[in-house]
């Protein structure tokens, strides 16, 4: 089996460390021959031992030619989507591998956000001038879940896909976030898990600054503030990451005196791990951060998507607390508590136990992400995919439209984005 990775992307996301992660586990481990695709400059690109895995070069000015019999895995993505320069052979087995909320749903350019975040706006929009994009990406999406094409990181991703799509499809195949633990022993008895109140307590949020995970950490900050205050506690709060909303967290960090504030652009992919080991207590995370900072044996809050501001009693809990699959689910009314102290009582059972918080949430990302447990579960899923390139276009999925060219003249491209 001739497995490849397909993502080129420029920026920083979980999608590349997962891919790149995945891709280097298999060539390594289990032997197969791996293929990865990206722009030269690309993060999967930074990040892959091209020693170890094939690397072939994607360009938005050139064509991309892959090998034959390969078994492709896409991240999850509208079907005019898919990276225009690449040639597919026909005999190509396709799978996509849907690693972040929404990523089926077709968005009219410029309102992205509010179609995500909003059902009754995505139905007007999606239910009327995008009709035609509505109904190919639900008989996609149809065709895949039928032809075992596709697997979903976790229920809410499943859920969320299903009700807006208006499908009827049961039965999903779930593949969760898998993270490479280096299989370290670590002291949960030692000093640094020790807190008391003449320490300051060392926080620390790993991520792209973007929309949908700007909204809990502003009620993350506001509410650790107010805690410090009342506890007459010390903390510091470092920020990692950059993106789109980098200024409103800036913005947002000025307004609390009582907490010290760290900011860092970016730490290269090869060095995060040996960064935040022994340097944080506790981490506000999302996504495959959530695993990084818990693999290194930090005590992970795990926060929610949402694409606007999060009510007070949102309901903060532990990574470990959770389903075993989810890393931030899009908050709804389950994710609201009876009470506005839930980061209270998180905090406050650290600080009686930080030994035993740490641990649990490490002992948590072994059991459910492991890389071997979730590259078995890949593999198989892989040699049961009965989509193939030539099935793809029989049904006529990546023919794009003269509109498809001209929102994309008009507006730009973004279909790459995780």
């Amino acid at each position: 089996m001739k497995i490849c990775f397909i993502f080129p992307y420029k920026g920083i996301g979980g999608v590349s460390v997962v891919f790149s992660q995945m891709a280097e586990h298999i060539a390594t481990n289990l032997g197969y021959e791996v293929y990865v695709v990206d722009y030269i400059d690309g993060a999967i690109s930074k990040q892959i031992n091209k020693e170890i895995c094939n690397f072939i070069e994607y360009s938005d000015s050139f064509l991309t030619y892959l090998p034959e019999n390969l078994y492709i895995v896409f991240q999850g993505m509208t079907p005019w989507s898919i990276f225009p320069n690449l040639v597919i052979p026909k005999n190509a087995k396709i799978f996509f591998w849907t690693l972040h909320l929404g990523n089926f749903l077709p968005v009219f350019p410029g309102l992205r956000r509010h179609m995500k975040s909003n059902t009754f706006i995505f139905n007007l929009v999606a239910k009327t001038i995008m009709l035609p994009w509505f109904l190919k990406t639900r008989r996609f999406v149809k065709f895949l879940m039928r032809h075992n094409g596709v697997a979903y990181m976790d229920n809410d991703s499943y859920i969320y896909t299903k009700n807006l799509l208006s499908l009827n499809c049961y039965n999903p195949k779930f593949l969760p976030v898998p993270y490479k633990t280096k299989n370290q022993l670590i002291n949960f008895d030692s000093k640094r898990y020790k807190i008391n109140k003449s320490n300051k307590i060392r926080f620390i949020f790993l991520g792209r600054l973007v929309n949908f995970k700007f909204f809990s950490l502003q009620l993350a900050i506001k509410k650790l503030s107010e805690y410090i205050s009342v506890r007459k506690l010390e903390a510091r709060v470092t920020i990692v990451g950059n993106g789109p909303y980098i200024n409103q967290v800036i913005e947002l960090s000025k307004k609390y005196n009582n907490l010290e504030f760290e900011f860092i652009e970016n730490i290269p992919y090869k060095k995060i791990d040996k960064f935040v080991k022994g340097n944080f207590d506790i981490s506000l995370a999302m996504g495959s951060s959530a695993l990084t900072c818990g693999a290194s044996g930090i005590a992970t809050i795990l926060l929610d998507q949402s694409y606007e501001k999060v009510k007070e009693n949102y309901l903060f809990t532990w990574l470990y607390e959770r389903d075993g699959k989810t890393l931030g689910d899009r908050i709804n009314s389950k994710h609201l508590s009876n009470t506005f102290d839930s980061l209270d009582k998180c905090l406050d059972d650290y600080l009686k136990n930080p030994n035993k918080i740490s641990k649990l949430t490490y002992e948590y990302v072994l059991k459910n992400h492991s890389i071997k447990t979730i590259s078995d579960n890949l593999l198989n899923q892989l040699s049961k995919t009965k989509v193939t390139y030539q099935l793809f276009k029989e049904y006529n999925f990546y023919k794009k439209g003269i509109v498809y060219f001209l929102f994309k003249k008009l507006f730009g491209s973004r279909h790459n984005e995780p």
